[in-house]
This record gives C-alpha cells, sequence and structure tokens, in this order.
C-alpha cells in the first residue's frame, strides 16, 4: 500500500461522487494543473485545492455522468432534470469508474506523494463494499493523522477532525465487537432499498434487514429506520420502490413494529440529536407515509390501528397527516389509489375532528 485510502472499495454515489485527498506537501502550480487535468472524466471541473488539500466533487446527477462516461460506447451526458439527478449508474460503469479513480490517485501520488484520501461511504446509494486497501488504511490512519498534524489550511484541518471520527467509530465497533451493531442493521435495510426486486432472494434480504432492527431493538435505531424508508416512499424520483411489493412489506413492517412498539417521545427524542428545529417534521413524515402505504397496499385495517393510535397522542398529529394524504391524493392517478388515499383522508379528517 503506497498510502492510505480510506474507503476505498466498489462505491455507490447518489446525486453526487467527492473526494478528498491530502498531499504530504502542496504541489506547485504544473503539478497541480497535471493532477486535475487527469481527473476522472465525472469529476472534471470540480476540484478546489487548499495548500496541500484536495477536494474533489461532481456534478450533481453523477449516475448520468458515469454512465455516460463509461457505458459500453462513451458518449455525452444527458441534460441533468429533476428525474435523473438521483440516478445510480449501472454496475459495470460503477466499477469502471471506480477503478479509473483508485488509477488516477495511484498516479497523482506518482506526481506528488499523498498522506491520505477519504472517500465517504454513500449511505443513500448503499454505502461503499469496501476493499483490503480500506483495511490496510485503517491500521496505517494513526500514523497518516500524524504526519498531517501540521498541514496547512482549513480544508487539512476538516479532514483530520473527519478522519479522527472515522477512527474513533472503529475503535468503538471493536470495542462492541459482539453485540447488536446498529448501524449495521440500518445500512442492511438502506442497501435493499438501493434496488429492491421480486426475486426470493431480495425478500429474503429485506426480512433480514428488518429482523436486524430486531435484535438491536433501540427505539432511536426503529425511528430513524423508519425515517428513512419515509424518505424512500416521499423522494418522489425513487417512487417506484415503493410500488415494489417486498420494498412496501420491508417499509410496512419497519412502520408497524416502530409505531406500535415505541411512542412520540420517543421519536421527538431520537431525531432531537439529527435535527433540533425539527423533530415533529420528521415524525410528522413517519406517520403520513406509514398511512400512504398501508392504503396503498389496500391495508385498510393497518390504516384504522395506525389512525387510532394516533388519536390517542397528548398532541395528535392528525390534522397534518390528513394534510400530507391529501397532497399524495392530489398526484395519484390510478382509481383505485385516489379513492383509499380519499378515504384516509376523510378517516383522518373525522378522526381529528372527533378528537377535537
Amino acid at each position: 500500500m503506497d498510502f492510505p485510502f480510506v474507503g476505498a472499495g466498489d462505491a455507490r454515489y447518489f446525486e453526487i461522487a467527492c473526494l478528498e485527498v491530502l498531499f504530504q506537501r502542496a504541489p506547485s502550480a504544473d503539478e497541480a494543473a497535471l493532477i486535475v487535468a487527469d481527473l476522472p472524466l465525472p469529476l472534471a471541473g470540480g476540484a478546489v485545492w487548499d495548500g496541500p488539500h484536495l477536494w474533489v466533487q461532481s456534478e450533481l446527477g453523477v449516475g448520468r455522468l458515469i454512465d455516460a462516461a463509461y457505458g459500453k460506447v462513451p458518449k455525452a451526458p444527458t441534460a441533468l432534470t429533476t428525474r435523473n439527478k438521483a440516478k445510480i449508474a449501472n454496475e459495470t460503469a460503477l466499477r469502471r469508474f471506480n477503478a479509473e479513480l483508485e488509477r488516477w490517485l495511484r498516479d497523482s501520488h506518482a506526481r506528488v506523494p499523498i498522506c491520505v484520501a477519504w472517500r465517504r461511504p454513500d449511505a443513500e446509494a448503499g454505502g461503499t463494499a469496501l476493499s483490503d486497501w480500506h483495511d490496510l488504511s485503517l491500521a496505517a490512519l494513526p500514523g497518516a493523522l500524524a504526519s498531517a498534524a501540521a498541514a496547512p489550511g482549513e480544508g487539512a484541518a476538516a479532514l483530520r477532525v473527519a478522519l479522527q471520527a472515522e477512527l474513533a467509530a472503529v475503535e468503538a465497533a471493536l470495542a462492541m465487537a459482539g453485540q447488536p451493531d446498529p448501524e449495521a442493521a440500518l445500512q442492511q435495510l438502506r442497501v435493499c432499498f438501493v434496488d429492491p426486486k421480486g426475486d426470493p432472494e431480495a425478500v429474503g434480504a429485506l426480512a433480514a434487514a428488518v429482523e436486524g432492527l430486531r435484535v438491536v431493538d433501540q427505539p432511536a435505531v426503529w425511528w430513524e429506520a423508519a425515517l428513512h424508508c419515509a424518505d424512500m416512499v416521499r423522494c418522489w424520483p425513487t417512487r417506484n420502490l415503493i410500488r415494489n411489493k417486498p420494498g412496501r412489506a420491508a417499509a410496512a413492517a419497519v412502520f408497524r413494529a416502530t409505531l406500535t412498539q415505541h411512542t412520540a417521545e420517543d421519536a421527538v427524542s431520537a431525531f432531537q440529536a439529527a435535527s433540533p428545529r425539527s423533530p415533529l417534521h420528521r415524525y410528522d413524515c413517519v406517520l403520513s407515509v406509514a398511512l400512504e402505504v398501508n392504503l396503498r397496499d389496500g391495508d385498510q385495517d393497518g390504516a384504522t390501528q395506525l389512525l387510532r393510535l394516533l388519536r390517542a397522542e397528548a398532541e395528535s398529529p392528525l390534522p397534518r397527516c390528513a394534510d400530507a394524504l391529501e397532497r399524495s391524493l392530489r398526484k395519484a392517478t390510478e382509481p383505485e389509489l385516489v379513492a383509499r388515499l380519499r378515504a384516509g383522508v376523510d378517516f383522518a379528517r373525522a378522526a381529528a375532528q372527533a378528537r377535537a
């Protein structure tokens, strides 16, 4: 291993791809120009230097850029749209891009020695299948951080903080070895929602992901999982995922377990740290999407049970849920779904009025 690359492996990317590199010294103007000129095409034009630190980031919609540059026949990328900005590149193109990125890092190291490189895992895209290079890099990270201690600039300082946090997380994971891993359980669920399919293997993976959450059984983890499911439904470029039956079944199982076993207070407490100003907004998102999933699947009993549960809360979110369902109703076109959502809105409004 010539230098540490934390995050090395088969990475997937959601809206953007980004990478940070800290060189052992600031490159000359000519060296910097050669390094940037050699960047893989999807990252061209997104380089920012701060002394020895280089931040590289793609444009929005990196999936379309990767597919265009590394498809069977390279071509110009399609224009950015609301729909394709969240596109995930096909597996072959991803492998070629990741290999090209590693080639670029090694060539850059030959020009100016690299102290450490870091690529964050993109959880929304399913993260990174980490390689041996990553594992070796973690072992070498304390030494790299010591070497980078005097590197000037805000970029280098921010990278040191991020890598120290990464190292602390690894040490905490080793200390927790043999105990349930909340992040692993959440990651297993995220991966399932990236590309759910109707085959038995995918159904089994979704069931295993939900079972992993049960093993951990922490309120904050359940609520984060529920919010992730809600985001997958609410983000309209990926709504096709929730129309997939295994995906719907997994989301419904997460919603059911979360909402029946844990309280609104648990939810606000879980969301407070991540979003101090809007924990109730996140809670409402989970509730309204959970209702829509039940109604979309024709599970009127599940929707009724959920609405009754909400009616019993001290500060009922029923009116807000009804508003969210009404927004979905305005976008719906299938007659059967329109009828279900209309019934859900009417029920929520009536339940809120009766409670008042």
